[in-house]
């Protein structure tokens, strides 16, 4: 009877065990939206209770952690890959543009020009579970896999990045939080003065040589990848999406006028002309974007890219998504 009563307690003392904190825990697994290809789908890692204090309790252990209570304090504890940091600063209050200012930017005390540190802190830090335990705490508090972070020279995402990269476990992690994921990166901190029109599909083909890790090899490779998950927009010739379309044209007649891979999807697309400002000669355009030139090569694509995501794309949001009415009357220059 002695040792009937001594095991029931031992059990009753082994439940009452509290569980370790949120804050430690990277076990357990979500289920990820979408095909895995019969993969395991990436763990996600638990909610982190520490975002849940109140304000004053959160700046009260940063502050015991050496933390400044500052946009400083959030990108250190970012670099140093501190997952409950981070939670500290969401409870605190830092909101969806702190956080893309977090994972863009490193510290900066000494106020000098600031210089992202994407791709190569997503790059470098992609498989690390401190890291992936950061972003989902910010994806559980209002962040996204599309939200617009800045990367060398230009906005992007980390679903785009992930794309570019093509590491299959890191994408499935993604996929496993809510997102948008059919508007194209852009728009930094939610600015009211930028508008955001155009798909991701469009993007990748308008993003090579813009963003230095990015070229045209990358674009189709990143493209197939988003096809392959089932979430590229539709192909089906002069009925495709008019984003991918636009920027395709570009890359046929301008950018990359040899590229066997880029002329078979342009044809897929339903082959459709470049939109340009009357009186634009394509040929000579072309020969101002040749990289045989140059510094004049590269100005004149920078124009040419800004014209397509400016004007182009504005212009078949305008027209309701139609790309032959943007082609019979294109936007101004």
């Amino acid at each position: 009877m002695k040792k009937l009563v001594s095991a029931v307690l031992a059990a009753l003392m082994l439940a009452a065990v509290p569980a370790c904190s949120a804050g430690d825990d990277t076990g357990g697994s979500n289920s990820v939206s979408g095909e895995t290809g019969g993969k395991t789908a990436a763990k996600t890692p638990k909610e982190n209770k520490l975002a849940e204090l109140s304000p004053a309790d959160a700046r009260q252990q940063l502050m015991e952690r050496g933390y400044t209570l500052d946009q400083n304090g959030f990108r250190e504890a970012v670099d140093f890959l501190d997952p409950d940091a981070v939670a500290l600063f969401v409870a605190l209050g830092f909101d969806v543009n702190a956080m893309a200012d977090a994972l863009s930017y490193p510290v900066n005390r000494a106020g000098a020009y600031e210089e992202s540190k994407l791709p190569g802190h997503l790059e470098a830090n992609l498989a690390d579970p401190a890291y992936r335990a950061i972003l989902a705490t910010l994806f559980q508090n209002g962040f996204s896999p599309m939200e617009p972070v800045r990367a060398e020279a230009s906005t992007t995402s980390l679903f785009a990045e992930s794309l570019r990269i093509g590491d299959d476990d890191f994408i499935s992690f993604l996929r496993g939080f809510d997102a948008d994921w059919v508007t194209k990166p852009g728009c930094y901190q939610h600015n009211p003065r930028c508008r955001n029109e155009g798909t991701l599909d469009g993007w990748l083909f308008y993003i090579p040589d813009r963003e230095p890790s990015w070229d045209v090899d990358t674009a189709l490779a990143a493209y197939a990848r988003l096809t392959d998950l089932g979430m590229a927009q539709p192909v089906a010739g002069e009925d495709s999406d008019p984003y991918l379309m636009a920027s395709l044209a570009f890359q046929k007649f301008l950018w990359a006028r040899d590229n066997a891979e880029i002329d078979a999807l342009w044809q897929q697309v339903g082959s459709p002309r470049i939109i340009l400002p009357y009186g634009t000669d394509v040929e000579e355009e072309a020969k101002w974007a040749d990289p045989e030139r140059a510094m004049a090569a590269s100005g004149a694509r920078s124009r040419q890219r800004k014209y397509l995501l400016d004007k182009v794309f504005n212009c078949i949001a305008d027209n309701g998504d139609d790309y032959w009415g943007c082609l019979e009357s294109p936007p101004a220059k």
